[in-house]
């Protein structure tokens, strides 16, 4: 029995392989907070490849990194890392980001929305507007939005191939 059982959870998983298997174009995008002391000036305003982490390196830390397939015309991207908290005097506290970006693949590639950043202890909430920003060419780390008073970046790339 438990053959049989494990045989048609692995035909299940292949047939799932196989349909999210299809080529699409993906989208990445990755929020960071600015080191202290570092200009915002001076964070690229694009890096080439795939990765962007290390270019930040010293300068920025990864708040959260998302990864979206086969992304279609109109869709709508979510994205949230928020730590709820509770302070001294019990009142609750919230850090981390909350966005909502619409990408439209047509004609050109692009990105637009808006971030919610929430900023524990300091009480305050900052909405960062994107306006549309073209991602042209894939591989390439376009900056969203800089921020050097809330101390926090985003960028956003797109890449080809198999959504595996």
């Amino acid at each position: 029995m438990k053959k049989i059982i494990v045989l048609g959870m692995l035909a299940m998983l292949g047939s799932i392989n196989t349909a999210w298997a299809e080529a699409g174009t993906h989208m990445h995008v990755a929020i960071f907070f600015i080191d202290p002391g570092v200009s915002a000036s001076s964070l690229p305003s694009e890096v080439k490849g795939e990765n962007i982490e290390q270019p930040l390196k010293g300068k920025a830390e990864l708040m959260t990194f998302v990864h979206s397939a086969n992304i279609k015309d109109g869709d709508v991207q979510n994205i949230q890392n928020d730590t709820l908290r509770f302070d001294s005097s019990n009142k609750m506290q919230d850090y981390g980001v909350n966005c909502s970006l619409t990408m439209n693949t047509m004609p050109i590639w692009n990105v637009k929305g808006m971030c919610k950043l929430f900023l524990d202890g300091k009480g305050t909430q900052v909405t960062k507007v994107i306006k549309q920003k073209e991602i042209t060419e894939s591989l390439i780390w376009y900056q969203l939005f800089v921020d050097e008073e809330h101390r926090a970046v985003a960028y956003a790339m797109k890449e080809s191939g198999e959504n595996l």
